[in-house]
């Protein structure tokens, strides 16, 4: 409704209106996929979400999957997550095989296992999970031209692959049509993807799903019998009480820290973890922060120049979600403040901004640090360096670069003012010291 200029939401004469709650809480969604702003304007990301015909979460794992060559296995995934049931169910399932965490979960137990053994032993998939075992399923399929021998081998419901196959397609043609020069075409085998594909895929899919992260609950402190009843156990962000893995799950053998999850399955006696996927504590901060509360930036180690990024990093603790998970000390971007063009200020005094000025380093009237010293603005040029840059808002290594393009003679008056006369004309001469 955003993409089609319909702003105001909540007014639109919907036949059957939803409450202002779920207005509310899609709106939350939507932001935090990056497809609305603060203000509640579409963003460019959420414009390419509206154009695929798939649920928003799933249409930004597309948005991004060109990512590392990525897309073929993103469009496979998000086909076979956008449809229910692809393998037979049974009509029970043993309550005895839920409580120690085995069985099949009511799943048919001759077409799982083997579905489970495309993928035994494979560290691509491991790292996958039950994501991992749909592409398995997605390629199999694929390449066996959905015969109906295959399906009664594996357990899969004819009806929903034929329903994946076709999304499959619809959503290639869509991609085709958004990202012509890509020119996908559906490989029939769909060969798996390597380690490095594999890890990326997992970062695509987390950035999509923050507020469906899982985080295993300890069980130092428990007695054996409860260790055994809780080894499976996880405490998700929008529910309390714990959940656990499915029995099925491909990562049952060994239970990572934190996963991200599809949905959740109310069985009667427990809640159900679904296609779970396994994710490194370490990429919370970094692909969700929207999710994380961060600290202000740790004095040690101190803030650092890099030069791979031309930005300032920091170290900052931080905690996850609303139970606050402690998630220890993370290297994130420096957060914009004062500060941080304090830092700038420094870094470009010791030539690590631009390594041409390296050489006015022993000439300097002051000590580089005295930017970031309680008493600088007692000195008349760290007060005019610091000035310049923040009317600016130059805090980068680009922004000082584009800067320079507009004007070539930005900053020499005020980093002369750090050097005696005898070197000003050397400095004159090396600027703008691209």
């Amino acid at each position: 409704m955003k993409a089609l200029g319909i702003e105001r939401v909540a007014h639109f004469p919907f036949p059957t209106p939803p409450s202002p709650e779920a207005l509310q809480a899609a709106e939350m969604v939507l932001e935090g996929l990056g497809a609305l702003s603060s203000d509640g304007r579409l963003t460019d990301l959420g414009r390419t979400m509206s154009r695929f015909p798939v649920s928003p979460r799933y249409g930004k794992m597309l948005a991004v999957g060109h990512q590392y060559n990525c897309l073929p296995y993103v469009i496979s995934l998000v086909a076979a997550l956008s449809v229910k049931e692809l393998v037979v169910q049974t009509d029970h399932s043993s309550r005895k095989g839920e409580e120690e965490g085995r069985g099949e979960g009511g799943v048919k137990s001759s077409g799982l296992a083997a579905l489970r053994r495309l993928c035994a032993g494979k560290e691509e998939f491991r790292l996958l999970g039950d994501l991992g075992l749909l592409l398995t399923v997605v390629g199999a399929w694929s390449h066996s031209r959905g015969r109906t021998e295959f399906s009664a081998k594996t357990g899969l419901q004819p009806r929903a692959m034929r329903e994946v196959s076709r999304l499959r397609q619809q959503l290639t043609n869509s991609v085709n049509m958004i990202c012509p020069d890509l020119n996908l075409v559906i490989d029939p085998s769909l060969a798996p993807p390597t380690e490095a594909q594999a890890r990326h895929l997992c970062q695509i899919v987390l950035a999509c799903l923050g507020d469906r992260v899982a985080r295993k609950i300890s069980t130092d402190n428990m007695s054996a019998e409860d260790k055994r009843k809780q080894r499976f156990s996880y405490q998700c962000v929008s529910c309390e009480g714990p959940v656990y893995l499915a029995p099925n799950s491909s990562l049952t053998s060994c239970p990572p820290d934190y996963l991200v999850y599809q949905d959740l399955l109310d069985s009667g006696h427990r809640i159900y973890l679904r296609g779970v996927m396994a994710v490194q504590e370490a990429w919370l901060p970094q692909l969700v922060p929207q999710f994380c509360k961060f600290s202000e930036p740790l004095e040690l180690p101190p803030p650092t120049f890099d030069p791979n990024t031309s930005t300032i990093r920091c170290h900052m603790s931080c905690t996850y979600g609303p139970h606050q998970w402690p998630l220890g000390s993370h290297e994130m971007a420096h957060p914009h403040g004062l500060q941080l063009y304090r830092l700038f200020a420094l870094f470009l005094l010791q030539g690590k901004v631009c390594t041409v000025l390296v050489e006015f380093s022993s000439s300097l009237l002051l000590p580089p640090v005295t930017m970031i010293k309680s008493w600088a603005k007692l000195h008349h040029q760290t007060t005019v360096l610091l000035k310049a840059l923040v009317e600016r808002e130059v805090s980068s290594r680009q922004a000082l670069l584009q800067q320079w393009e507009k004007q070539p003679k930005y900053l020499l008056k005020a980093f002369s003012l750090w050097l005696p006369q005898s070197k000003h004309t050397r400095l004159a001469s090396l600027w703008p010291p691209k």
